[in-house]
């Protein structure tokens, strides 16, 4: 009890000396209001896209095959470069070909030959019928083997025709300008016996097709507006597309076929458009993301993405209203716009 008596009479001249050094301190500074930055909403016309996936495909894939059969002798192209349109691509051999096509020549000739002797009897006949000295019977014989032997050069000439196309097949040239991919049989193989023998692929790369899958819903939409799927070349509907590496829709094109069934099973309507492919970036087999325009909103608005803020229950704006004073409000976005902006819906 002692020691808490001595020290109770402390306790004012402790709290004394504490205000009297509180007393020697400055007043803290108020602190410098923040600078904030503050952007005008923009309002203006958008487009409403639909998005979609869909992969990239060839507009032709020609499988070049032997039409002949016979041993490969030359390979004339290199591998995964761009071929022309007639361009020899490979080469059969020819002997058997070769001496088809000169007995079919002889055999025309021939043929020929029993065709003027046949008209140069029947001439004969017909001035020795005029001076009664040939039955009218033996006329019309001599008429027949003309008539038939004129079928006999028909005969012929359809058989060199024949056997000079097939000549021609042993020449295997491209069908299509395009990227051919590599030769599947080497020289000195026998082709072509049984089955036409699948020598390479050629692919075009000027244009790429991509195809897509439409949901019902927006196909309804669509066949609401009174058009029946069918696509109109005068005024085609156009789309963007972009890979997977690339921001935004860089690549421009057409869709040129809405497919007539839609699938049940998965309740989805087949789309394709055609794209330009000027630096060959398109390449057959990529992912693409797609967009179609739908139609144009007025009076839509528009924040700057930077403006945007993030919190536990999603997006906000932080917007100055009266008196100056910043409200905290809660927004949906919807895409942004090529020159930035975000769209708030």
């Amino acid at each position: 009890m002692r020691s808490l008596a001595l020290l109770t009479p402390l306790v004012p001249l402790a709290a004394l000396t504490l205000l009297t050094g509180c007393d020697t301190q400055e007043p803290p500074q108020a602190p410098t209001p923040p600078t904030v930055e503050v952007a005008t909403p923009e309002v203006r016309e958008v487009t409403e896209y639909f998005y979609y996936t869909g992969a990239l495909e060839p507009v032709q894939r020609v499988e070049v095959r032997a039409r002949v059969s016979g041993t490969l002798e030359e390979i004339t192209f290199s591998d995964s470069r761009v071929v022309e349109e007639g361009e020899l691509l490979f080469k059969i051999q020819q002997d058997e070909y070769l001496i088809n096509v000169n007995r079919a020549e002889a055999d025309l000739e021939r043929m020929r030959a029993q065709r003027d002797l046949a008209a140069t009897q029947v001439q004969r006949t017909q001035e020795g019928f005029e001076a009664g000295a040939v039955s009218e019977i033996e006329l019309i014989a001599k008429q027949a083997e003309l008539d038939l032997a004129d079928a006999d050069v028909l005969k012929a000439q359809a058989e060199l025709e024949q056997v000079q196309l097939d000549l021609s097949y042993t020449e295997v040239r491209a069908p299509i300008r395009g990227r051919v991919d590599r030769n599947y049989v080497d020289v000195g193989n026998l082709i072509g016996l049984g089955e036409p023998t699948l020598l390479c692929t050629i692919v075009p790369f000027e244009t790429m097709y991509v195809y897509f899958d439409v949901s019902e819903t927006i196909a309804l939409r669509y066949l609401s507006t009174g058009n029946n799927g069918e696509v109109d070349e005068r005024e085609p509907l156009p789309m963007e597309l972009a890979l997977a590496d690339e921001e935004g829709y860089p690549h421009k094109g057409q869709i040129d076929f809405v497919d007539n069934v839609l699938d049940e099973t998965t309740g989805t309507l087949q789309v394709r458009a055609s794209v330009p492919n000027p630096t060959k970036k398109l390449y057959p087999g990529l992912f693409a993301r797609i967009r179609v325009p739908w139609e144009t909103v007025p009076d839509t608005v528009l924040v700057r993405e930077d403006a945007v803020g993030t919190g536990l229950e999603g997006k906000y704006l932080l917007v100055v209203g009266a008196e100056n004073k910043v409200e905290r409000r809660a927004v949906s976005l919807g895409e942004r716009q090529a020159d930035g902006p975000i769209v708030v819906t």
